[in-house]
């Protein structure tokens, strides 16, 4: 076990002054830069409390954290795992790595462990940016709706609620971005991911027409994060719909450690270039 933290500490140093890092800081803030441009500019009287108990679920579920979840997230997830197999692969450090006197498994799920912390910086910067917006909406247009207090709870339950369907997705590409060196490749494999995802997504509004979408969206890793945060209640077949996000976090969890450790044998077995 000594040597995962250690293994980790040498991935976090790595981190520093990179994309990784650097995008895992500025692509939630931008969602939020986004969303608050769009309420602040609102006409007078435009109170956008709509089928949420609250203007913060409003503020969150119906803008925020759809855009997030829906496209950006993905393509997000899909960006941190080229950068961080990308460290290694743009300096051939792959055969050096290896060749330390440590478990080469802890090399593997290092880049996991650091991987997934950095969806958590992001839903961590999402989550006080919500709460900077919020407050902003409370001085300065009042009449969206948007009350005190700033409900922290709320909050971090909303933004770090569909974290844990995301180690899947973080397995799946962080497994191809190890897998071939080409920058392309996982990047072309989570863009697909991401547009098949939101086809998916889409039956979540008529599941009358297609009933089996919904369920096909709560197992496809790449429309998971949504599931978690979608108003499934509102589907026009609720019976449908009913479990969708017990079966993405079932599945969410259970399929990440399957293929991490898939991953991980594979990757050793191959001994990476």
């Amino acid at each position: 076990m000594n040597e995962l933290f250690r293994a980790i500490r040498v991935e976090v140093f790595k981190l520093r002054r990179t994309l990784a890092l650097l995008s895992s800081l500025l692509i939630p803030a931008v969602v939020i830069a986004m969303t608050m441009a769009v309420n602040l500019s609102r006409s007078q009287g435009t109170e956008f409390v709509l089928d949420h108990p609250n203007g913060w679920d409003t503020l969150m579920l119906d803008q925020t954290l759809v855009l997030w979840c829906f496209v950006l997230l993905p393509l997000f997830v899909t960006l941190e795992a080229a950068l961080l197999a990308g460290i290694e692969h743009r300096e051939n450090n792959w055969k050096h790595l290896f060749a330390l006197p440590v478990h080469r498994w802890t090399i593997y799920v290092s880049k996991l462990v650091v991987g997934m912390a950095l969806v958590c910086v992001s839903s961590l910067v999402l989550a006080v940016g919500t709460a900077f917006q919020g407050w902003l909406l409370v001085e300065f247009r009042p009449d969206l709706g948007v009350t005190y207090p700033i409900p922290w709870d709320l909050i971090i339950l909303r933004n770090f609620g569909f974290v844990p369907v995301v180690f899947l997705l973080l397995a799946i590409q962080l497994w191809v971005a190890i897998r071939w060196r080409n920058f392309t490749v996982p990047m072309s494999v989570g863009i697909a991911g991401t547009l098949i995802g939101v086809m998916l997504l889409r039956t979540l509004k008529n599941s009358v027409s297609t009933p089996s979408g919904p369920w096909i969206a709560s197992m496809f890793p790449w429309s998971m994060p949504y599931i978690m945060i979608a108003p499934i209640s509102n589907s026009t077949l609720p019976e449908a719909t009913a479990g969708l996000q017990e079966t993405a976090l079932l599945a969410g969890v259970l399929g990440g450690l399957l293929v991490s450790a898939l991953g991980c044998w594979e990757t050793l077995r191959r001994d990476v270039a």
